[in-house]
């Protein structure tokens, strides 16, 4: 969603379009959706919930599961990957031969 235009929005029109916003995210997490997948072609249900964290560089780090720039071994939480393999054929290709 993008704010209204070309002007800053009053605070009247910041706060409806928030609760915009908000009401999607409360029918998310009350109700969910139904996603298809291959795996479930009839569908899931999918609830979502958004949890806000307010932290300095580290900790957020450390919270969100991501390896910090300087971080040589493993940067990625996904897999074993070095800092020399990020950008390697087998790093790019998730290890499944090209």
């Amino acid at each position: 969603m993008l704010t209204p235009g070309p002007k800053e929005p009053t605070v009247e029109q910041l706060c409806e379009f928030n609760r915009l916003l908000v009401d999607d995210l409360i029918e998310l997490y009350e109700h969910g959706i139904v996603m298809k997948t291959p795996r479930y072609p009839e569908g899931r249900r999918v609830k979502v919930a958004l949890m806000a964290i307010v932290c300095d560089h580290p900790a957020m780090v450390k919270m969100a599961g991501f390896a910090d720039k300087n971080h040589n071994n493993a940067p990625c939480h996904r897999c074993q990957a070095t800092q020399a393999d990020m950008y390697s054929d087998a790093s790019l290709s998730n290890g499944e031969s090209l």
